[in-house]
């Protein structure tokens, strides 16, 4: 059974939530583990959770550190708005050519209402950004198989983290081009997408600067129109 809250257990499988810090010595300790960019997790056989509940145990106080460095950053961002609310609020209040003693409560709502409409206007905002976001990925669906191209990407970054032969290179690239022959069918229709071109031009032998994993199927959804 799992032991550490870290592990997810899906079907035959083991996911797991592993901080970019420990990420070189999980992969040495786990070698047949592979990254799932849609959930940023690692997936592992089910027949290693023994050696992963161990290998989390041992690892505990470091996680624990982890954690709670990361908090304190979220803490930390959350301190430097509240700081800058204030710091606009006080800044419009010397604007008044009045005294502090001589601002009114009319002067303190004034302000408060201008700060709500700006509110309302960056939720519009990322409202309509979303509604963007959503008819693109419908147009996308409805012209490439997605799966083919999602499939695609996992076994482009499973390669990169293979052991480096031909024939590794080979499912590589071939990986490469059943994408970009999914973003031709696009391009037919008059629009591409900047995430699969870059996808396909991804230099095997630049492995250090080219890596798979930063891509993720949402960024594929982001398309622009497309002039032959």
């Amino acid at each position: 059974m799992s032991n550490h809250k870290n592990i997810e257990i899906v079907e035959d499988n083991i996911r797991v939530i592993i901080p970019i810090e420990l990420k070189d010595v999980f992969k040495s300790n786990f070698k047949k583990s592979h990254w799932l960019n849609h959930s940023k997790k690692w997936e592992l056989n089910l027949s290693s959770l023994d050696k992963l509940n161990q290998f989390l145990e041992e690892s505990n106080d470091l996680l624990v550190e982890i954690e709670a460095a990361e908090t304190m950053r979220l803490k930390d961002e959350l301190l430097h708005k509240l700081r800058s609310d204030l710091k606009y609020i006080k800044g419009r209040i010397r604007k008044n050519k009045s005294l502090y003693v001589s601002v009114s409560d009319e002067d303190i709502e004034s302000v408060r209402l201008e700060i709500e409409r700006a509110k309302k206007s960056l939720e519009q905002e990322r409202s309509n950004t979303q509604s963007r976001f959503e008819r693109n990925k419908e147009l996308v669906k409805s012209v490439c198989d997605m799966s083919i191209v999602s499939y695609s990407l996992s076994k482009m970054v499973e390669m990169q983290y293979a052991r480096r032969t031909s024939a590794i290179r080979k499912v590589f690239e071939s990986a490469a081009v059943a994408i970009d022959d999914e973003h031709d069918k696009l391009k037919e229709i008059g629009f591409y997408s900047p995430a699969m071109n870059n996808i396909y031009n991804l230099n095997w032998n630049r492995p250090d600067r080219d890596k798979a994993n930063k891509f993720s199927v949402d960024d594929i959804y982001e398309i622009k129109k497309y002039e032959k």
